[in-house]
């Protein structure tokens, strides 16, 4: 059975929308960008060739250009939320891994000091006041 892109899942990492996405979406723009910089030419196109067949070929042109820049966004925005709710987004975050409260009252009872300090030196007081207080 032959694949289609109606079949494809949006996020699906062998994806064709995901290629063709961000072509889409600066394909679409760059359509709507030239529709805006001509609309004063519209009126003499419309003088010239009729006004009906000027405006109703320019709604088609917007809105096919508006319909390729939304298709490619929206595909490339499902992509992102797909990634993220998968976890294939990295957010280069060190891990944090959980310490028990055992093993802070060992290390606060063998040093004697508080869970909390267990671990850390007295910092050097004038190291300390230059990096609170800018120069």
């Amino acid at each position: 059975m032959s694949r289609s892109l109606a079949d494809e899942r949006p996020g699906d990492p062998t994806d064709l929308n995901v290629t063709l996405a961000p072509l889409a979406v600066a394909t679409g723009l760059i359509l709507l960008i030239v529709a805006f910089v001509t609309v004063n030419r519209m009126p003499g196109w419309a003088a010239d060739y009729g006004a009906s067949l000027v405006y109703f070929a320019i709604f088609l042109y917007v809105a096919i250009a508006g319909r390729l820049t939304w298709w490619g966004a929206d595909i490339l925005i499902s992509h992102g939320q797909e990634a993220l709710t998968h976890g294939t987004v990295s957010t280069n975050l060190p891990t944090v891994r959980p310490v028990s409260p055992s093993a802070c009252a060992f290390a606060a009872a063998s040093n004697g000091k508080t869970p909390a300090t267990a671990g850390r030196s007295a910092p050097d007081s004038a190291s300390s006041a230059s990096a609170i207080i800018p120069a």
